[in-house]
């Protein structure tokens, strides 16, 4: 796109070829389908990332003119300003309709501004993702001077001598970068000096920021959602109930409306668990220890995992004494016998290294933290660890496969009825250098007209796009 004098100009450079070939015209019930497809952008090197997605016309009840695209998402909403209606018009039967978008240019106008052209600096809010990273800054304890050239250590909750070694510079700020990691994870990131080896040091994370995801300006919703795509439900439903048949997905019972009229008491926003109030492996509420005249008493037998020797609690797994904190501070275990039951309001135990790690070697047996009824601020302290701060970055998730089946192989596993509406996915499609890329798919049991839609993007930047009708 464009900037003329005249106005705004649509230009488009189109792959000087791209076809997709199908093995047959026609195809029967229960029947491979090959397809083959390639690209040409006039370069020695037409390597591209593809996917290619079947559906059943018969069940899938869509316009298609109002659908978004890989072109729409590309070329127009990504520079036209306002509610684009019936985006895939412009690019109807494989077309570009380079005049009609000249009007929609014309009448909308547009909003990408060249900046460079203008020598206005402008930095990027979200920056493109090369790989996995974690970054932060060490700053004074209790400042916000910054702490240069501390030690920093990247720790693994799951092996506390699997780490990575990192120093802050002038500014303080230090990066672990280059990393692969799966998602929901739980790393210590620790500082100190690096001549002293003091922890008197803060440590704040970058915490990523997402980029918001906001519906289209203008979309139009309706009302009637569900009786416009019925036959597209009720298909996917008779898929649904083929595979619990066959044991491929869990089956659903639907039971009727239960009412909970009672609450359990939550553990107290006071209490000092680093971790957050009642993420801990157990917890026992003041109504968990109402029975009980002493706290020994109560505890023992009763926490999993821990037991108590001459008054102290020990930890299974390490058949070591555990920590105990009251309110924030950590107290003698011969502590316990002195405590009114009456007072304690919550009593949280922390045995896994998921919840211990956080607390460094004193939380290396184990951690019992009792939560008084007066909270924290009856002794106003805090054991939290200098220079060590736990973090749960988002990372790598998991791919799920989209399951299709293979009538030509013998399986244990057949559809009695194969109604499905979607007839297959495949995300990731890779070219050669020549630009040819091929894969399969069987047909269902119901008659009439697929769409098969492929979309990617090769090394150059060159778009491509195919809709191709099957008959069944």
């Amino acid at each position: 796109m464009f900037l003329l004098s005249s106005g705004p100009l649509f230009s488009f450079q189109e792959l000087e070829e791209s076809t997709v070939t199908l093995d047959k015209d026609a195809y029967k019930q229960r029947e491979k389908v090959q397809v083959k497809f390639k690209i040409a952008n006039g370069e020695s090197n037409n390597l591209g990332a593809f996917s290619a997605a079947v559906y059943d016309l018969s069940k899938v009840n869509t316009d298609n003119l109002s659908q978004h695209n890989i072109l729409s998402a590309l070329l127009l909403n990504a520079d036209i300003r306002g509610y684009i209606e019936n985006p895939n018009y412009y690019f109807e039967d494989n077309k570009i309709k380079t005049a009609d978008i000249d009007y929609l240019m014309l009448t909308q106008g547009w909003r990408n501004i060249a900046w460079e052209k203008l020598e206005v600096p402008v930095e990027l809010q979200y920056k493109p993702e090369k790989s996995l990273s974690i970054s932060g800054y060490t700053k004074r304890l209790g400042r916000s001077k910054p702490y240069p050239n501390a030690r920093v250590q990247l720790i693994s909750t799951r092996n506390f001598l699997d780490f990575l070694d990192t120093t802050s510079n002038e500014d303080g700020y230090f990066e672990f970068d280059n990393l692969i990691f799966p998602d929901s994870i739980k790393v210590l990131i620790s500082a100190q000096d690096a001549k002293t080896a003091k922890k008197n040091i803060d440590i704040v994370y970058n915490e990523e920021v997402a980029a918001e995801v906001q519906e289209a300006s203008g979309d139009l919703v309706a009302w009637d959602v569900n009786s416009s795509h019925s036959e597209e439900l009720l298909a996917a439903n008779a898929f649904m109930a083929e595979l619990e048949k066959l044991g491929i997905k869990e089956k659903v019972i639907m039971i009727e409306e239960v009412v909970v009229r009672r609450s359990r008491p939550k553990v107290s926003e006071n209490s000092s668990n680093l971790n957050g109030a009642g993420r801990a492996d157990q917890v026992l509420t003041e109504e968990d220890l109402s029975t009980c005249p002493t706290l020994e008493m109560c505890l023992n037998g009763r926490l999993l995992g821990v037991y108590f020797e001459n008054g102290e609690p020990y930890s299974t797994r390490s058949r070591a004494p555990m920590q105990v904190f009251l309110d924030g501070m950590p107290v003698d275990s011969g502590f316990f016998n002195t405590l009114n039951v009456a007072d304690i309001e919550s009593v949280e135990v922390l045995r896994s290294a998921m919840y211990t790690s956080i607390y460094g070697s004193m939380g290396a047996n184990g951690v019992i933290i009792i939560t008084s009824k007066t909270g924290k601020s009856a002794l106003n302290v805090s054991s939290e660890p200098k220079g060590l701060i736990t973090i749960s970055p988002r990372g790598f998730a998991e791919a799920k496969q989209y399951y299709s089946p293979k009538y030509d192989v013998d399986e244990g596993i057949r559809y009695n009825s194969d109604q499905r509406s979607s007839i297959h996915w495949e995300p990731a499609l890779v070219s050669n250098e020549k630009g040819e890329a091929e894969f399969s798919f069987f047909t269902s049991d119901s008659s009439g007209k697929y769409l098969l839609v492929i979309e990617g993007i090769d090394l150059h930047g060159n778009i491509f796009r195919n809709v191709t009708t099957i008959n069944r």
